[in-house]
């Protein structure tokens, strides 16, 4: 059976930010927990808000929305009045890009195709897009040859002449982008993939930069699989051919045939009263080979008529033993 491959396509003139990603104005007023800002369209839970007047302390979290009005977890003082200057920041992990421009080198895909992964369109088995970015250490600056994933969770605005993109992007990995150390590179103008994941394993494709609309940050054409390497591949493989695989222990289930070269030996734990293994029937009518806890093995027919007689065959039921001939 066929497989549908993964998607891959280039976003162009990409300026992703997490800082101050909208400075606009608030009317707050002293001892509320409530403002209400001039422009709410990007204003989103779990941003915080800079602020320019001293009108709270601390860093300020955005708990709720309805319409314009902002609900923060604390309370303005008394240095709070109406149009004072705001900015909104993106959660840890988290940032918006606008009118990057969306190009699919295989002209299947358009704008209208992408959506994010917490966008009301999207459905449960939907694919799940990804931006490829350039990693970059903790004072800004890109690191060469890294690359993270960053989960497209919400697309903000779609442009179709020319074909452009804005959307919210968070970290798309395993743990968290703090823990990595790294964060996303945050020039303006960048030119970086963005893909479709693998359904079981979230792996994202590579691809070569001989196609023309696929020219990108260099090094950005490999990482999927440098992404891959360690957080999937290399788990793969250690758990299907290590040393540590067999012996076995625990509860298998084999699916199809296995095939033993050389001998094999059943241990049990003192005090085990399972079987040391149990084969059984596929029909309703069931018999079963078991060798029990102490060793002894046992041929056990429990259907209601004989079983089909074969040449050589054994059984055992209701106190007789019978053998075919």
């Amino acid at each position: 059976m066929a497989h549908e491959q993964a998607f891959y396509g280039r976003l162009s003139s990409l300026s992703p930010v997490n800082e101050n990603i909208v400075v606009t104005t608030g009317d707050f007023t002293n001892g509320s927990d409530e403002f209400t800002i001039a422009d709410p369209f990007f204003v989103r839970e779990g941003q915080t808000v800079t602020y320019v007047d001293s009108q709270f302390t601390g860093t300020v979290t955005i708990t709720n929305i309805v319409g314009s009005t902002i609900t923060v977890d604390q309370t303005a003082n008394a240095n709070a009045s109406s149009g004072q200057t705001i900015g909104l920041n993106t959660p840890s992990g988290t940032y918006l890009f606008e009118s990057a421009s969306f190009i699919d080198p295989q002209n299947i895909k358009t704008v209208e195709d992408i959506t994010g992964s917490q966008d009301s369109e999207f459905s449960a088995g939907d694919t799940v897009y990804n931006l490829i970015g350039q990693a970059a250490n903790s004072i800004g600056n890109a690191i060469v040859g890294r690359f993270h994933l960053y989960t497209i969770t919400e697309v903000v605005h779609r442009g179709e002449t020319p074909p452009k993109l804005s959307a919210f992007v968070k970290w798309g990995e395993d743990n968290t982008e703090t823990s990595s150390g790294d964060k996303l590179l945050q020039t303006a103008g960048q030119d970086l993939p963005i893909v479709s994941l693998s359904v079981t394993n979230n792996m994202a494709p590579i691809y070569s930069t001989d196609l023309t609309d696929m020219i990108s940050t260099p090094g950005a054409d490999v990482a999927g699989y440098q992404i891959a390497l360690n957080s999937v591949i290399d788990k793969f493989i250690t758990a299907s051919i290590s040393e540590d695989t067999f012996p076995y222990t625990g509860s298998a289930i084999i699916s199809g045939s296995l095939g033993v070269t050389g001998s094999v030996t059943f241990l049990t734990d003192a005090g085990n009263t399972q079987d040391i293994f149990l084969i059984k029937g596929n029909t309703a009518d069931k018999g079963t080979i078991r060798a029990n806890s102490e060793g002894i093995l046992q041929l056990r027919w429990s259907g209601s008529s004989e079983p089909t007689a074969i040449e050589g065959g054994i059984y055992y039921s209701s106190s007789a033993f019978y053998i075919g001939t």
